[in-house]
């Protein structure tokens, strides 16, 4: 569960995990959103928690949207 400051909407982080590496932007919902929290790989929307790290030498996106 990441943890952001309240005054920030977002925040990009890249994470590198042995040769591949994962481009992970967390957003804040708005307020009076009705969506729930969702994880996004690759633009494929996952019903995990986690994200699967693979070492496969590629750029992955990682989008992260919360309230």
């Amino acid at each position: 569960s990441p943890r952001m400051r309240p005054s920030w909407p977002m925040f990009k982080i890249h994470y590198r995990y042995r040769k591949t590496v994962y481009h992970i932007t967390l957003t804040r919902l708005a307020a009076d959103s009705t969506e729930g929290d969702q994880l996004i790989l690759d633009g494929k929307r996952l019903l995990e928690t986690r994200v699967p790290l693979t070492d496969d030498r590629q750029d992955h996106f990682v989008e992260f949207k919360t309230h």
